[in-house]
């Protein structure tokens, strides 16, 4: 389309050259190889709970969790999620300070749901792609909704995943959960899983799916 250039005040002028405006080109035909690339997040109800959701044309969402049945609108793929944290001394949620309330020694984590809940989900959903853990580089401070652990922890709890979900089903996708943006101090985070990953298992670490937020 072509739109009238603004004059040194501010006004249309209709007798100025007119500029080109490039928009995108919106199809109401559902294209799978599109909609794989787009997603979206239900956080608070049912996917359910929105009868117009293909209208968004997206190929997949999330809800943070794990589902053995999840609903799937119009055939929309579920991604997986499994919940970890990295246990502490004091209940979750208590502070975010380290020196008042430090990790339990050795090093251990909490996985929600049980490994018997997600090996039934792996099995009854074969190919599905699974996010471990969510945004495990920040601070809990909300008590349990977010996934804190150290790099060198993640590596074990990456790989006990790996194992319980391609043991179930050798055709699951497997992604890191989402750091919350690549700033230094994130890829110091990753490559510090990388690192301590090799240095444990003699691999690199098997991910099928980068993930990372992009939160400012």
């Amino acid at each position: 389309v072509s739109v009238p250039k603004r004059s040194e005040a501010g006004s249309s002028a209709a007798n100025t050259t007119s500029s080109n405006l490039y928009l995108p080109i919106l199809q109401n035909d559902y294209s799978p190889s599109v909609a794989q690339k787009l997603g979206f997040g239900s956080a608070s109800r049912s996917i359910s709970a929105y009868p117009a959701i293909r209208s968004l044309m997206a190929g997949w969402y999330v809800n943070w969790s794990v589902a053995v049945n999840p609903a799937r609108p119009g055939g929309i793929q579920f991604v997986q999620m499994v919940r970890l944290h990295q246990n502490l001394t004091c209940a979750f949620g208590t502070t975010a300070d380290r020196t008042i309330c430090p990790y339990v020694s050795p090093p251990s984590y909490t996985m929600n749901p049980a490994r018997s809940v997600v090996e039934r989900a792996a099995r009854a959903n074969p190919g599905s792609i699974w996010l471990i853990g969510n945004e495990m580089d920040r601070p809990d401070w909300f008590g349990g909704r977010q996934d804190e652990m150290t790099p060198e922890l993640y590596a074990v709890a990456y790989n006990d995943l790996y194992t319980i979900i391609k043991s179930a089903d050798p055709t699951a996708k497997l992604a890191i959960g989402g750091v919350i943006q690549f700033t230094p101090l994130r890829k110091q985070y990753l490559d510090t899983v990388w690192d301590t990953y090799r240095q444990r298992y003699g691999k690199n670490i098997p991910v099928d799916i980068w993930n990372v937020h992009n939160f400012i």
